[in-house]
This record gives structure tokens, C-alpha cells and sequence, in this order.
């Protein structure tokens, strides 16, 4: 029962009727909480928070992240890809509320945990992310180390999905050292990317 009615609150979130979502998701998680079920309970708080971000209520998404991350760490899985993703999320909404030291906070909690379990794709989005906060901020030689690893790295194991992103954003740096060259083929790639991306689909 504690399924359903989340897989009947992610309809709901899904066609963006937040107010019945929110209240199949607290259906779910008072239902997960009664039965002392652990990861149910995450997956509620989990669940909520990305509607809240969703339905810009940033301060309620960053509460609802913070347990799921205290709920993974008091039952052991402190280094998993579970915390990690909770991490860059909960980094992501700090984000959006122009905290970037806190958002670059939780990033570097996320890249330690992704390096420790080698995980390629979390390694991508965890510097990608740093290297973005950086551009926004102006801080173009703190953003180009992070950026390179994650060009790098989504090139060694072919996963595009984010290099639109971090081409734009080493040529917004390259730009502004006065490589214009470089600059230029980083804007073109993406360009590339981007309309591949896009017939894809």
C-alpha cells in the first residue's frame, strides 16, 4: 500500500497537480512512518522534496533532503550513490536560491562520496555542477579544473548526456582567458551535441 500510493502521487506530480500529489506522498509516507520502514521514509521525504523544488519552495525541498540525508547516514549508507544523489539535489537547490557556498558545499560532499565508489556518471555531474557554480559566479579559473575533468571523463566512457553543458561553459572560460579559438570549438561542439541530443529524441 505504501507503493501505490506513491506511485499515485507520482502521477499526480507528473501532470503537475501538486496539492493531490502532496497529499498521496503524505498518505505514503504516514503509512511508511507507522511501519518504521527506513527506506520507505526516505523515498517519502525524497519524494516531497523534489516537488517542493519543483513547486519553487526551495526551504521546504532543503529540509525535506537534509532528513533523507541523516536517514542514509544512521542506517550506514553514508558512502553510497543513494546519499550522493540526495547531495548534489539538495546542492541544486541551494543553487537556485543563489547559496553557492552552501551548493558548492554539498557538491564536494557528493564528488568524495562518487570517487570513493567510482562512479562515473556521479563524477561527471559533480564536477560539471562545481564547474557551472563557478562560471555563474565569475570564478573562471576555479570552474576550469572541474569542467575539464568532466569533459574528460564523459568522453573516456562516451556519456554525452551533459557535454552541451560543459562545452558551453569551457567556452564561456576560454572566452574570457582570450582564447577565442578555443572558445569557438567548444561552442560549436556543443551546438553539435546538442542538435544530436535532439534527434535523438
Amino acid at each position: 500500500e505504501v507503493h501505490s500510493l506513491s506511485c499515485i502521487g507520482n502521477y499526480y506530480y507528473l501532470v503537475a497537480d501538486y496539492p493531490k500529489a502532496v497529499s498521496f506522498y503524505n498518505q505514503s509516507l504516514q503509512l511508511a512512518e507507522k511501519l518504521k520502514s527506513t527506506d520507505n521514509i526516505i523515498i517519502g521525504y525524497n519524494n516531497l522534496a523534489n516537488l517542493y523544488n519543483k513547486a519553487k519552495q526551495p526551504l521546504k525541498a532543503i529540509e525535506l533532503f537534509k532528513q533523507c540525508d541523516k536517514l542514509l547516514v544512521e542506517k550506514g549508507d553514508s558512502v553510497s550513490q543513494h546519499r550522493a544523489a540526495i547531495l548534489v539535489n539538495l546542492s541544486d537547490v541551494f543553487n537556485s536560491i543563489q547559496q553557492s557556498s552552501k551548493a558548492i558545499f554539498y557538491l564536494k560532499q557528493a564528488l568524495e562520496i562518487s570517487e570513493k565508489i567510482k562512479s562515473d556518471v556521479g563524477l561527471i555531474i559533480c564536477n560539471s555542477n562545481l564547474g557551472a557554480i563557478h562560471v555563474e559566479d565569475r570564478k573562471y579559473e576555479a570552474a576550469l579544473p572541474f569542467l575539464e575533468n568532466a569533459y574528460q571523463r564523459s568522453n573516456a566512457v562516451k556519456n554525452n548526456f551533459l557535454l552541451p553543458q560543459i562545452e558551453v561553459n569551457l567556452g564561456i572560460c576560454f572566452a574570457h582567458f582570450g582564447q577565442r579559438t578555443k572558445a569557438e570549438k567548444f561552442h560549436l561542439s556543443a551546438i553539435q551535441h546538442a542538435l544530436v541530443d535532439q534527434n535523438r529524441e
